[in-house]
């Protein structure tokens, strides 16, 4: 098995989708009410919704999950700022997705929740498969997003960073 060295926004992609992911362990931090808790819970949703989008790459649901000003921070890579220029990045990534079978593992680690602002903390795990067959490729890291109650109680990612550990998977 290879270790993942292809481009940022495929990392972007495979780290948003853990965020909903509800295989790991979960620190509560600051949910000291029935308001926070709900807050978390639609914010593992959104997660989720992104994570759907992405298996199916469906661009167009994969952007809804994001506000207009969204910045993404990938490593060693130039920031991807606004919904337009992820959009591009996006088609490009799916296009390329296409040759590939995927299993995820993500971990949430932790979920603040401060008014209309949280963030969440995830490690993740990704293994693409070429589908005319070869050794996959592991794609592993840590991610921080932060996350932008709208007014309709919904949350969108606002701004979203990542990397990849050198000292362990996670």
């Amino acid at each position: 098995m290879k270790l993942w060295k292809g481009s940022a926004v495929a990392a972007l992609m495979v780290v948003l989708l853990c965020c909903g992911e509800a295989t790991g362990r979960q620190e509560v931090v600051d949910a000291t009410s029935e308001v926070d808790i709900a807050a978390m819970e639609a914010i593992a949703a959104a997660g989720e919704r992104l994570r759907d989008a992405y298996l199916a790459r469906d661009v167009d649901r994969w952007l809804a999950g994001f506000t207009e000003d969204v910045v993404v921070m990938p490593p060693g890579a130039r920031m991807i700022v606004g919904l337009d220029a992820l959009r591009e990045a996006s088609q490009l990534q799916f296009g390329w997705l296409e040759k590939y079978g995927i299993e995820i593992d993500g971990e949430p680690l932790e979920t603040v929740v401060v008014g209309d602002w949280a963030y969440t903390r995830d490690g993740y795990e990704v293994r693409y498969q070429p589908l005319d067959g070869g050794d996959p490729t592991l794609d592993r890291g840590r991610s921080l997003a932060i996350w932008k109650r709208q007014p309709d109680g919904s949350w969108l990612l606002s701004r979203y960073m990542f990397n990849r550990p050198t000292d362990g998977p996670r």
